[in-house]
């Protein structure tokens, strides 16, 4: 292990030369909420040449707590001795082909005290190689964090926050719910909802691109998002089922019901996690 980062850091610096070609080094722009755990900031080069080996360093606000870089077939160097710096450096044993290509995931998790606002997440000291230690020219396009409060998700009815429901099988679910920050009806297209029982065979996802009953539709007058769930359609057996509401900004919100055989009948019980 010793050797790999000797070799590394030698690679990166063992030569002045320039190779041909520029390295497009570039952040993303996301959104979350405070609190959120185990985000994904993917970093991306775009290069018109292969690359062996670089080394950068990662700028990012205090209100993220780093969990770890998660490359894909890559010999990584991390050293994250320094709040809000990552020095990173990497290398590749077959070459990063030229195209975009995400060069890695650094995993964070969100404090719950952040304060709202959107904060740079930047690279600096960048250096890119080719396999004869030539170095690249590099444009660094820097990304951003949007951190905001969390939504408030309620269920309404016939599905409640604090009770769990039984549903006939082959009988229409209609899933309403209502998104607000500060009493204020949010309207995010990015919702997802999923109703599933893996073990049962059934994972299905709804998403509002679309007019329907397949789609999520949001309903700013009523102030509401509604989908129509069809037991039947999907072929549900009966059990239990999860229903997931979440949105890009890594909200997210859960309830189950229960779905019976239709001589049961229709009723109502406690809340019942299956887990």
């Amino acid at each position: 292990m010793k050797k790999t980062k000797i070799f590394i850091l030698m690679l990166l610096v063992a030569s002045m030369a320039f190779a041909e070609g520029i390295i497009t080094l570039k952040g993303n722009n996301l959104s979350v909420i405070k609190g959120a755990e185990g985000i994904l900031y993917p970093v991306y080069v775009n290069n018109s040449e292969v690359i062996s080996g670089f080394q950068l360093d990662v700028f990012y606000p205090s209100y993220l707590i780093y969990k770890g870089v998660e490359p894909s077939n890559l010999t990584f160097l991390v050293n994250n001795g320094s709040s809000g710096l990552l020095k990173i450096a990497g290398l590749s044993t077959n070459g990063i082909v030229p195209g975009e290509n995400k060069l890695f995931d650094i995993n964070f998790d969100v404090k719950d005290d952040a304060l709202s606002g959107n904060y740079p997440i930047g690279f600096s000291n960048s250096i890119f190689n080719d396999i004869n230690t030539s170095l690249f020219s590099i444009i660094a396009v820097n990304g951003s964090l949007n951190i905001l409060d969390p939504y408030n998700v309620s269920f309404l009815p016939p599905l409640k926050n604090e009770e769990n429901f039984t549903l006939q099988n082959g009988v229409t679910l209609p899933l309403k719910f209502n998104v607000t920050r500060d009493d204020l009806f949010i309207e995010d297209y990015s919702v997802l909802v999923r109703i599933y029982n893996l073990s049962l065979g059934v994972d299905h996802t709804y998403n509002s691109s679309g007019t329907g009953d397949d789609f999520v539709r949001i309903n700013t007058t009523e102030g509401h998002y509604i989908t129509n769930m069809h037991t039947g359609t999907l072929d549900m057996p009966i059990g239990i089922y999860i229903i997931d509401v979440t949105f890009n900004n890594s909200q997210s919100k859960q309830i189950y019901f229960e779905l019976l055989d239709k001589t049961q009948g229709i009723g109502k019980g406690k809340n019942n996690n299956p887990e």
